[in-house]
């Protein structure tokens, strides 16, 4: 039998160097990203950073291991959509900048299809799953130290450019705190799946506080459900739930005091709002509509809604488009770029998703927050953090499902064997 835990070996193979650049080594480089953005030493969005450097060399490691293995990818072509629609709109807009940031934009797609084939031909066993929750945890540790150490020292990025929250060194405060929570909920997926046991409260308690300390809402909603999921789990459910209660009201007015002073960034953004669905959508919802006036005052509007016009023009006039803009909410930022075509492909990526991740109710949490930040917040789909959370929720769902299949065949095989 198989041990859930995993024993790191120290043979230096394909699967244990493709988990260690992806989970170990990408983390840096993106941390040297946002040093290097908000020092002021790269432009934000700017071409060969070190974190598309980095994935660059990650998809050439992808590709070589497709090919080596025989890993079949070419469902992955559909992906190569927005490619082409930002070679077609590159004669339009005839921008080279815009060209070539269009052309990133289309190979984050691929990029991430390329990881779920890999990391799903890699955890096709129980121990390779073990495997990817050891190299989890430890991405998880490297990434929540990193935050810890700036906010105690200072060195890191704010979060808002004042106020309380740190992003430590990575350049998007949205992108690390969806990454954070929805890593930690995979991780106790597997933890209560019996996939990967060496994961413990004292680390969920660490990824919780590392979590927050980002300040974002994203954050702070992930690390309030860790904690409480944390008391959940426990084996002193109804006693925690009690006194996690009782200790919540005794404490509550200087909880909002301390919230208050701490968080003001965010308490100010609440109450600028009109309600509660636009301080969610931080102004999100007047963007999509401000985007539709301008979409609809070109021409070929019929046209560009079905088939898109790229990453650089987007909802803008493809003639005096000059500088990229992004409405920060995936599925109406993916209408503008790709068209309905586009739309079609993330909504069926989304609901595979969501199918593969209903074996684990807290898989399937991870799914729905991600999702959700997707419509809403954005900072996704074309994330790098986030569309590597995507993969591991893909290979883990995958395996899952698998799993059943096999205990229901078994099952049957039993039944049948019993009665012949």
């Amino acid at each position: 039998m198989l041990r859930a835990n995993f024993n790191p070996i120290s043979v230096f193979n394909d699967k244990n160097l493709v988990f260690a650049y992806f989970f170990l080594l990408l983390p840096i480089f993106d941390m040297l990203n946002g040093y290097l953005v908000l020092g002021g030493y790269l432009s934000e969005g700017g071409l060969a950073s070190p974190s598309q450097l980095g994935r660059m060399l990650g998809m050439l490691v992808l590709f070589y291991i497709a090919f080596r293995k025989r890993i079949d990818i070419s469902f992955g072509f559909i992906f190569l959509y927005p490619i082409l629609i930002e070679v077609v709109n590159g004669f339009i807009h005839q921008n080279n900048f815009g060209f070539i940031y269009g052309v990133l934009s289309g190979y984050k797609l691929f990029y991430g299809f390329l990881l779920c084939m890999v990391l799903g031909y890699f955890c096709k066993e129980r121990a390779d799953i073990a495997l990817l929750g050891y190299f989890l945890k430890l991405n998880l540790i490297l990434i929540s130290f990193s935050l810890l150490f700036s906010l105690a020292t200072g060195l890191g990025n704010d979060t808002y450019g004042h106020g309380f929250g740190t992003k430590g060194f990575f350049a998007s405060g949205n992108g690390i705190g969806i990454y954070m929570g929805v890593c930690s909920l995979i991780l106790l997926s597997l933890k209560l799946s019996g996939l990967y046991n060496d994961f413990n409260r004292f680390w969920l308690v660490i990824f919780a506080l590392s979590t927050a300390v980002i300040g974002s809402k994203t954050a702070l909603v992930f690390s309030m459900v860790l904690l409480f999921l944390l008391v959940w789990f426990s084996n002193y459910r109804v006693l925690g739930i009690l006194v996690s209660a009782c200790l919540f009201a005794v404490i509550l007015p200087q909880f909002l005091d301390l919230f208050v002073i701490v968080f003001d960034i965010i308490v100010a953004r609440y109450e600028n709002s009109e309600n509660f669905f636009t301080f969610l959508g931080s102004g999100r919802i007047e963007y999509v509509l401000d985007a539709f006036e301008v979409f609809q005052s070109h021409n070929n509007i019929v046209l560009r809604l079905c088939f898109g016009s790229g990453a650089f023009v987007s909802f803008q006039d493809p003639i005096f488009v000059s500088v990229f803009d992004t409405l920060e909410t995936d599925i109406f930022d993916v209408l503008f770029m790709y068209g309905i075509f586009g739309v079609i492909i993330y909504t069926i990526v989304f609901t595979r998703l969501f199918y593969l991740s209903l074996r684990s109710s807290t898989l399937t949490l991870a799914l729905v927050f991600i999702g959700l930040h997707s419509l809403l917040a954005g900072h996704v789909i074309f994330n790098g953090l986030s569309v590597f959370a995507i993969s591991i929720i893909f290979v883990v769902g995958q395996y899952l499902n698998k799993q059943r299949q096999s205990q229901f065949s078994s099952r049957e095989e039993s039944y049948a064997t019993s009665n012949s």
